[in-house]
């Protein structure tokens, strides 16, 4: 629909859409040049000057481009990529190897290399190399050019990739901080403070403000560390309720006599306060049990528009495309956020 709306505003929004169209243009002339001439460009030449700067300048920021970006590269064709990334290291470069090694061993024997002493001696280098990149990446994540070469690589070592670096891993590091908490709790019989143990302290801290947004396992798993833990946990579950519970009295007051919805930006103190928690349960909507969306929906038909609009953003998205289009059609421009 915007980009019907008439050239000037389709030049924006395909700029909007895409920052890296300009981008992605220079990527394929420099593909289509290198493919018709088989060599690079050159700044000895005064036609092909521009392209070559542009090219240089992707091989010395190459390390600042964003995952997306090194992606096209990469499938761009050898040539291009290879001069474009001719200025990773040589360590980069081995372990690029070892990845192309291990997919060409999986295309030719339907698996990935064992590690086992009853494998091969080649092939246990191979597998023993695969097994280091999982224990490494535990420990430290492994740079995104590498995760993405990972995921890009023969289907088998895609789904080890999601084995691996998956979702379960992010479950996997909840389960050792509560078994640090657990740790703690037993040996001093209370939840630590910031003074003894900053780390810890501040993730049960970070607990504490999701406790809204945290699944039913990892309550669970919370509040089965410690007696001292769980009895906390249900402190912040009741008071949560009772925040509910208040801040929804006090919305059905203020719309009833406003007749409007509360903003967080301008007004008084208290409605500031009710807009500002609209907008962070804008944020996590998806996340609200729907008792909690029906009862937001029972209190004022205003509320309910704004929950409808949560909802089904593209209604709210389109009366406001109706009012911009309106405006470029009068003014012939568009708006400023400064008039």
């Amino acid at each position: 629909l915007l980009r019907s709306g008439g050239e000037r505003l389709r030049t924006y929004v395909d700029k909007w859409l895409d920052p890296l169209l300009r981008w992605k243009e220079k990527l394929q002339e420099l593909s289509e040049f290198m493919e018709f001439h088989q060599r690079p460009p050159t700044k000895a030449s005064e036609e092909e000057r521009p392209l070559a700067v542009w090219m240089n300048n992707q091989q010395s920021r190459y390390k600042q481009l964003l995952s997306e970006q090194k992606a096209l590269i990469r499938h761009a064709g050898p040539q291009v990529s290879q001069i474009i990334e001719s200025a990773r290291s040589s360590t980069f470069k081995r372990w690029q190897d070892k990845l192309h090694q291990i997919s060409t061993f999986a295309s030719a024997h339907g698996r990935l290399p064992s590690a086992t002493q009853s494998a091969s001696n080649q092939e246990r280098i191979l597998g023993q190399w695969l097994d280091n990149q999982r224990q490494r990446h535990l420990v430290k994540p492994l740079d995104e050019d590498k995760l993405a070469m990972f995921n890009e690589s023969h289907v088998l070592l895609q789904d080890k990739f999601q084995e691996w670096f998956g979702i379960h891993v992010e479950m996997r590091r909840y389960v050792t901080r509560c078994q640090e908490l657990a740790e703690f709790c037993r040996r001093h019989d209370r939840v630590p403070t910031h003074t003894d143990s900053w780390s810890l302290a501040e993730w049960f801290a970070v607990q504490r403000k999701r406790i809204q947004d945290l699944s039913a396992e990892r309550v669970d798993l919370l509040r089965a560390t410690h007696l001292i833990v769980a009895d906390q946990v249900d402190s912040w579950l009741e008071q949560e309720q009772k925040d509910w519970i208040h801040l929804c009295k006090d919305l059905t007051q203020y719309v009833g006599q406003q007749q409007g919805i509360p903003r967080a930006l301008r007004g008084d103190d208290h409605e500031v306060r009710l807009g500002k928690w609209l907008k962070e349960l804008q944020k996590s909507w998806s996340k609200l049990p729907d008792a909690k969306l029906r009862h937001l929906e029972s209190i004022h038909p205003p509320v309910a528009r704004r929950v409808e609009e949560w909802r089904d953003p593209i209604a709210h998205w389109e009366r406001s495309y109706a009012k911009l289009k309106d405006f470029i059609q009068e003014f012939a421009c568009l708006p400023r956020s400064r008039a």
